[in-house]
């Protein structure tokens, strides 16, 4: 199962992997307040496939973030801590609104100290090959010519993801009805080490992808 963007988790397979689904999917919700302009990540930022966005890379600590992006707003990050196998452990999410761009958002999340979640929800973070926010999945086919395997959600709301072929890190592409200009469009882009967050990704195995009907307007 998947944790929803800006829903709760539906997450069931041990405690650790709930918790830090909780945290991933919780991270909307702390940004719809607002931060003050000093807190407010870059307007424009590069998301770096399997690696990391906006300077950020999986690995670096929370402080690293902040000193990349800013300081989160009160109320913008929350710890979830946790207990697995024998191990007492934490998870910790940080979220910023962009700057410049209502509603959009970037968030980490640490796992043990090191960020181990990337996601960003602005149309100035872009792929290399310039994907991101709003991009159709017909464009976004076109700038990842085979190397997409389309995966059905169980986020509440959206309509399919697309996961980037390739590498220990994943790079997934989130696709919403009326993301942008009331067309189906991707509304977030994820990056995330599955093997140190627990969370297998998008994938709901058995259900087919729905890239039309309801997913249209």
């Amino acid at each position: 199962m998947y944790a929803p963007v800006g829903t709760d988790a539906v997450v069931r397979r041990g405690a650790r992997r709930l918790a830090v689904a909780i945290a991933a999917g919780a991270l909307v919700a702390t940004a719809l307040v607002a931060p003050p302009a000093h807190a407010t990540a870059p307007r424009s930022a590069t998301i770096v496939e399997g690696a990391g966005m906006g300077g950020v890379r999986l690995g670096m600590s929370l402080r690293q973030v902040r000193a990349r992006w800013g300081t989160p707003a009160r109320g913008s990050c929350f710890a979830v801590p946790g207990y697995a196998d024998g191990e007492i452990w934490d998870a910790r999410s940080c979220s910023w609104a962009v700057r410049g761009r209502r509603g959009a958002t970037v968030s980490a999340t640490a796992v043990d100290g090191r960020v181990a979640f990337l996601m960003a929800r602005s149309p100035g973070w872009v792929t290399r090959r310039g994907a991101g926010r709003g991009t159709t999945l017909r464009a976004l086919q076109r700038r990842y010519q085979g190397r997409l395997d389309l995966v059905s959600t169980a986020s509440r709301g959206a309509c399919y993801a697309a996961d980037l072929r390739g590498g220990e890190i994943a790079t997934t592409f989130v696709f919403f009805r009326a993301a942008v200009a009331n067309q189906v469009g991707v509304d977030a882009v994820r990056i995330y080490d599955p093997q140190r967050i627990g969370w297998e990704g998008d994938s709901e195995p058995g259900r087919p992808v729905n890239t039309s009907g309801a997913c249209r307007r």
